[in-house]
């Protein structure tokens, strides 16, 4: 009787955890596709589609919104788990219309190739980075939740004109363990630690996160917050889920003064 507790409890533990370790990717990623770019087409003297090639035989979609008038600033922006990072440049544009906006989708997202990956996600940014730095000189970087992992490292690399930081975790780790507290460490294949890239970022960090945010707890910023050399601003919401933030009116009035600078 004994024996058969011991495999069940094996089982128990066992199956769960290969059946976690198999589809962490699916956990990460969810590459999404809007395919309406009629907007891109109608204005294509604002808005300018790109493709920037990473590796061989793989290419990333990107945009670049150039406004009617000298542009104020310049962002390189990072999406999140579900968002096609391409197609939101029209709202962007529509808030901060002198402001020009650049973003590549991951692989896998949008019209780009290939299949994203821990790695693949900070070597092509960074790629992103120097061709828009070739091209505009002084950018700043943002990233929302899975993007703000991928800013945070772009930042640690580089030096921006600054960093935004919006519902960002400390680490996919700490996400999984906060979950699933018996999860063994060695079942977690990547951290995606942005509170790691955070420690080394020495341009001006700007970092946002909401109390009602489900999905990524307000303790991760907190944990950022801490790890931050170079703070510039921190500031948390209250009345936003972890999907309404980045385009909440509270935020966005926040975003006017950090472009602005």
């Amino acid at each position: 009787m004994t024996e058969w507790m011991i495999i069940g409890a094996i089982l128990l533990f066992a199956v769960p955890g290969t059946l976690f370790y198999l589809l962490q990717h699916r956990l990460v990623f969810a590459p999404r596709y809007y395919p309406d770019r009629s907007l891109f087409l109608e204005r294509s003297h604002c808005y300018r589609l790109q493709t920037l090639q990473v590796a061989p035989g793989v290419t990333l979609e990107g945009i670049v919104y150039e406004p009617d008038a000298p542009a104020t600033a310049t962002l390189l922006y990072f999406g999140g788990k579900r968002q096609d990072s391409v197609a939101l440049a029209g709202k962007f544009s529509e808030r901060f219309a002198n402001v020009r906006f650049i973003a590549f989708n991951y692989r896998g997202y949008g019209t780009s190739g290939g299949r994203p990956t821990h790695d693949t996600l900070h070597s092509d940014a960074l790629q992103a980075y120097d061709w828009a730095g070739e091209r505009y000189g002084d950018i700043g970087v943002m990233g929302y939740s899975l993007g703000a992992f991928v800013a945070a490292g772009v930042a640690a690399k580089r030096r921006p004109r600054w960093v935004v930081l919006v519902s960002a975790f400390a680490s996919v780790e700490t996400l999984i363990k906060e979950r699933i507290a018996v999860m063994p460490r060695v079942l977690i294949r990547r951290k995606y630690d942005t509170r790691e890239c955070v420690s080394e970022v020495t341009a001006p960090l700007y970092l946002y996160a909401s109390r009602d945010d489900s999905v990524v707890p307000v303790a991760h910023a907190l944990k950022l917050r801490a790890s931050a050399p170079n703070l510039a601003e921190y500031k948390e919401f209250s009345g936003y889920n972890h999907d309404e933030l980045l385009f909440s009116e509270a935020l966005l009035e926040e975003l006017e003064k950090v472009f602005a600078s």
